[in-house]
Order: C-alpha cells, then structure tokens, then sequence
C-alpha cells in the first residue's frame, strides 16, 4: 500500500509517488514517467498494488485532469491482469472532483 499526501503541485505529486511505489531509478519524470510506471509495475512483488491519497492533491485543473485520466488508463490496464491489480483511494470529500474529472474523459 502506497500513501500519498501533501501534494502542492505536479513535481510533488511525482516526487511522493515516486517515493511511496518505489520507482526504479531510471523511471523518468512528469506525467510520462507517471503513466509509464503505473501502467509497468514490474518492479512489485505484491499482486494488489493500493495508492491511498490522504487528502486532496492540491493540482492546477488542468493537472488535476490529466492526473485522473492516467489513474483511470492504469485502473482499466490492470482490471483483468493476472500479475498486477491497481486500486486508487481518495478520501471521501475528493470524490466530487475525481467523478468531475473521470466524466470529462468520457
């Protein structure tokens, strides 16, 4: 189980990631390095792989946006995968903004 917080901006956002799911060394940054590594994950012994946001990333609407949309390609990518399954946990009081969000990928 992977527990982010406190994030303030894009480079948090990687840096807390990176730091709670371990990232290999070479795993580049931004939003590439984030789709790449949790649509990868080979680097994790544990089948389930949890990212549980304690509170709510504090991301421009924009960011926010393509946050969701990379969270949601990784979810769908691991739904039926025998190695990996990838849960994303906000807490309660995010959920109107993450439904916002998944609605503007339709």
């Amino acid at each position: 189980m992977a527990r982010v917080g406190d994030i303030s901006d894009e480079m948090d956002l990687f840096c807390r990631l990176s730091e709670a799911l371990h990232f290999p060394e070479n795993a580049g940054g931004g939003w590439n390095g984030i789709d790449d590594q949790l649509r990868d994950l080979s680097w994790i012994a544990e089948k389930e792989v949890v990212i549980v946001h304690t509170d709510v990333p504090q991301l421009h609407p924009v960011a926010w946006q393509t946050y969701i949309s990379i969270l949601s390609y990784a979810v769908d990518a691991w739904e039926n995968d025998d190695e990996h399954h990838l849960t994303v946990i906000f807490p309660e009081d995010a959920h109107p903004n993450v439904q916002a969000a998944l609605r503007g990928l339709e």
